[in-house]
């Protein structure tokens, strides 16, 4: 399986592993130790798991890479890198049994038995814990550990904390392991002025804690929340973290930020805003005494405004700004926008910014009324064109966008640069802006992985889905978790299907499928958006009884979420799996026109690549070419070159079907410098590699493949899906052949997936090496793969190739069978080429049975239907000729017919056609055919 996921072992794995003091925990990543436990990422655990389950064996370098990253292409130091954390976490005293064998790989080797604990409720029992607590009691002063530096904060021997048992509990899972930026002093608010210049990352989590008495004081909390909110967010340096997402081992300061508004019950126009802003870990106080106890006033502040109702967003909008000026002290002369509306269209901006951030289906409905309650708002727009462009309203999102950036004034510098790539990534013709302006962000702040999800969006955008699958497949991406590790997952799914890696694909959309309904954050959409893309690659890779049952389920989610161009394309595929062309058409129609009233270019062209095919098996191969044309001329006109690109791609094959060979070479010509992305680029080479054999030009087919594919070892590439691997395979082994190079098509036959084609290239290698009992042999194999009757195109044309090499076996009435078949059966219309096929292998046949007349006829009738530039068929019929003359005693001018062909095969590298003619004095048919050592 090509995957970038470690292997699974067989069976459900066991609830831990105790070795020795140390207990292993899968489910978490977490290893129990009696000085402490270690939560690790994913990819170190990933080694445990293969020395747990494999100990005293050695783990060749290759073996670890294969089962840890899969065929995700890395560098070779992350080994090395990933094995040396995991010995610190194993601890000093164990880190000696992992034993590097020098030039080869590792060995686990601990000095206990590995006892495996099935139950979780064993695993909790064991007495890890209570003798590690006990021996921190037992220990002396001397031994006790310290409380964390404030310089230097230490993850792993937190001080008391003086917070609510919630963040008790959630600041064990985030950590404040910064080695960049020291943290505040515990009487201090400041955080440090680097922050704000060299863009090292401050992480705020915004708790949850609600002291509101009634719905004046909660909407007013909610107002203030989420106006502090939009302000934080755009602040490069700063990330935001639910409390319930806290993240294990972030590299970056940690705070809490508490907020609440309260009216005074004595004075109904007094506003009290309170706030809270401290370390996650704090220091117990002077002399002993609670956690809950000592200077707690020193991170809490009041400010009391008076005021009205209505002069809510103007007492918000100045208890923001003190809020920021408090805990971002260096930052005190920031000027912001003004929450310049009146109290209704306040709130109304605050339940639209809560529901966009929760991915809410009423998400859009109440932004278009905050845009309508105040229309030079510039923050509520922005959110609203972003809102847009999740559910594909790209025109009106790109209008948005537009007017946001000329309402969002005044902004701090680095602000309004971030607030410019998010409008900018929304509008096709600024999207490289975005891009750059993305890319700097995350090389000053790393550690806000948003900057890393946008830049990957705007390659999706574009068409780059190999540029973003590569950014969404960084090891980084194993500290996030919540929605945003959520979107990614689906993101990359997405990117996965588009690439062909149909199993990774699959792999990330059901993990996100099985984080959303665990509970672990996500919306409605993603859920849809995951559950589309398993049942595309469920449709691909595996049989079902009612393929479009899955996309029934899916439409309807998308339905759920408001999300309604994306549940049409769910109808159009539910639809496509029950093979109802008249419903296709209709749903395809309906797709076209919301893609055309939300001014989406790329979903106009989509449809029409989709369609194509269905007319195609329907018979309708003229309404398939125009449907594909249209999606050309679409795809131009948006400049969507890509895709452009697909849409040429597919008419070539038509192309090739019809054996209109100028049409071929035109399109394949317009191709040499495509913008497809990997998956096509590897298949637009093969395509033009067929056509080049199709002309005879057997040398040129094979050069166009090895530039395809660049050094050998390319094709074992993350680049390169199975899929494609095995059509560039397939299409090189048969150059090979023909440019005489047996042995090595013999190699390339090992990666190509066609049973029937590798039977047929090994049987004409046998023939040219005169071993008949080989050739009979793979002759046999390729039968029982072939399907009688034929269901399809390629099932006569494989009948036909096997007629053609049985007659060169000598066997013509095994090869008349053959050809009888290619008559049976109900596959419709077929195409040009496959006529051509059959027709060719009867003109053969009847040349092998001696009627000359026949073949003549049938050779002429060809001849006249087999375009000039075709000579991989006129070389067999030259062939048929030249038989044909010299059993009618025409030798001069067989002589004559046979030097010209050879010439024509010796400058075109046709080993094969040469290697016929040398034998064409003994009769080509009925007796086998040598190729020259």
């Amino acid at each position: 399986m090509n995957s970038n996921q470690p292997s699974p072992a067989p069976g459900p794995r066991p609830a831990g592993y105790a070795i020795g003091d140390l207990l292993v925990e899968p489910h978490l990543r977490r290893v129990r130790r009696p000085e402490g436990d270690i939560e690790l990422t994913q990819r170190v655990f990933d080694l445990l798991q293969a020395f747990i389950d494999a100990p005293f064996v050695l783990h060749s370098r290759e073996a670890l890479f294969q089962r840890v990253w899969g065929t995700l292409h890395i560098e070779d130091t992350n080994l090395t890198q990933n094995i040396s954390i995991l010995r610190k976490a194993l601890g000093d005293e164990r880190k000696h049994w992992i034993r590097t064998v020098s030039r080869t790989g590792y060995c686990f080797e601990p000095p206990h038995e590995i006892e495996i604990v099935q139950d979780a409720r064993d695993l909790a029992a064991r007495p890890l814990g209570q003798a590690a607590a006990t021996a921190a009691q037992d220990a002396g002063p001397d031994e006790a550990p310290s409380a964390p530096s404030t310089e230097t904060p230490a993850p792993t021997a937190a001080p008391p904390y003086r917070a609510s048992p919630l963040r008790i509990a959630a600041a064990v899972l985030i950590a404040m392991a910064s080695l960049l930026v020291p943290s505040a002093s515990p009487k201090t608010l400041a955080v440090d002025a680097t922050l704000a210049t060299t863009g090292l990352s401050i992480g705020i989590v915004l708790t949850q804690t609600d002291l509101a008495r009634n719905d004046t004081e909660r909407e007013a909390t909610r107002l203030l929340r989420e106006w502090v909110r939009w302000k934080l967010s755009r602040l490069p340096a700063v990330i935001l973290i639910e409390e319930q997402h806290l993240i294990s081992g972030r590299p970056i300061p940690g705070y809490y930020l508490d907020m609440n508004v309260v009216v005074s019950p004595d004075a109904p126009t007094q506003h009290v805003f309170e706030f809270a802003f401290r370390p996650i870990y704090d220091v117990a106080p002077a002399g002993g005494g609670s956690p809950d106890e000592g200077p707690a006033a020193d991170y809490a502040h009041r400010l009391v405004l008076e005021g009205n109702a209505a002069r809510l967003p103007a007492m918000v909008d100045r208890a923001s700004n003190d809020i920021l000026r408090r805990i971002l002290p260096q930052r005190r002369n920031d000027h912001w926008p003004a929450l310049a509306m009146d109290t209704e269209a306040a709130h109304r901006f605050a339940a639209a910014a809560a529901a966009t951030r929760r991915q809410a289906p009423e998400a859009l409905r109440l932004l278009e009324a905050a845009v309508r309650s105040a229309p030079e708002f510039g923050p509520a727009r922005l959110l609203l064109a972003s809102e847009l462009a999740e559910r594909r309203h790209y025109r009106q999102a790109s209008e948005q966008a537009q007017l946001a950036l000329t309402h969002t004034a005044p902004m701090p510098v680095d602000a309004a640069m971030l607030v410019t790539a998010e409008a900018d990534a929304l509008i096709p013709s600024r999207s490289a802006e975005a891009l750059k302006l993305y890319r700097q962000f995350h090389l000053a702040n790393p550690s806000r992985m948003e900057f890393l999800f946008r830049q990957a969006l705007i390659h999706q955008w574009n068409l780059r889905p190999e540029d973003a699958y590569e950014l969404l497949s960084l090891d980084e991406w194993e500290r996030e978790t919540g929605p945003l590790q959520i979107r990614r997952l689906v993101a990359r799914a997405d990117a996965a299907f588009l690439l062909g890696y149909l199993h990774q694909s699959d792999n990330s959309a059901t993990e996100a499928i099985s984080r959303i309904e665990g509970g672990q954050g996500g919306s409605l959409a993603d859920l849809a958006m995951a559950k589309y893309l398993s049942a595309r690659v469920a449709a691909q890779l595996y049989a079902q009884d009612d393929p479009g049952t899955p996309f029934t389920e899916v439409a309807s989610l998308f339905d759920r979420a408001a999300h309604d161009y994306q549940a049409s394309i769910a109808r159009y595929y539910e639809a496509v799996f029950r093979d109802d062309l008249r419903l296709i058409e209709q749903r395809l129609a309906q797709s076209v026109e919301l893609a055309q009233s939300y001014g989406d270019p790329l979903n106009e062209v989509w449809p029409q690549r989709m369609i194509g095919p269905h007319y195609l098996w329907s018979g309708h191969r003229e309404k398939s070419r125009a449907a594909l044309e249209t999606g050309v001329s679409a795809a131009s006109r948006a400049g969507a070159l890509p895709l452009r690109d697909l849409l040429e791609m597919d008419l070539v094959i038509m192309a090739i079907e019809d054996l209109d060979m100028q049409e071929s070479i035109q399109r394949t010509e317009r191709l040499r410098n495509n913008h497809l992305w990997t998956k096509y680029r590897y298949r637009s080479a093969n395509f033009a590699s067929q056509v080049l054999a199709l002309r005879g030009r057997y040398r040129e087919a094979l050069s166009v493949l090895d530039a395809s594919l660049g050094d050998e070892s390319r094709a074992q590439r993350w680049d390169m899906p199975k899929s494609e691997l095995s059509l560039t395979a397939c299409t090189r082994m048969s150059a090979l052949l023909f440019t005489g190079a047996g042995a090595a098509a013999i190699a390339q036959s090992q990666s190509c997936g066609d049973d029937v084609l590798v039977a047929f290239t090994s049987a004409q290698i046998a023939l040219l090496g005169r071993d008949t009992e080989a050739a009979r042999r793979h002759l046999q194999e390729a039968r029982k793969e072939i399907d009688s009757p034929p269901e399809d195109g390629t099932d006569i044309v494989e009948l036909a190739g096997l007629a053609s090499l049985l007659i060169r076996l000598g066997d013509v009435d095994a090869a008349r069978r053959a050809l009888e078949e290619t008559r049976t059966g109900d596959v419709g219309v077929i195409d040009t080429r496959t006529q051509v096929e059959v027709d060719l292998a009867w003109a053969e046949l009847s040349a092998a049975n001696g009627d000359w007349a026949t073949a003549q006829r049938q050779a002429d009738a060809l001849r006249a239907r087999i375009p000039a530039e075709a000579l991989h068929y006129l070389n067999r019929l030259a062939l048929l000729d030249i038989a044909r003359l010299q059993a009618q005693g025409e030798r001069e001018e067989a002589r004559k017919r046979a030097s010209e062909l050879d010439e024509t095969a010796r400058r075109n590298g046709d080993a094969v056609t040469r290697a016929e003619l040398q034998r064409i004095s003994g009769g080509i048919f009925g007796t086998t055919l040598g190729l020259n050592k």
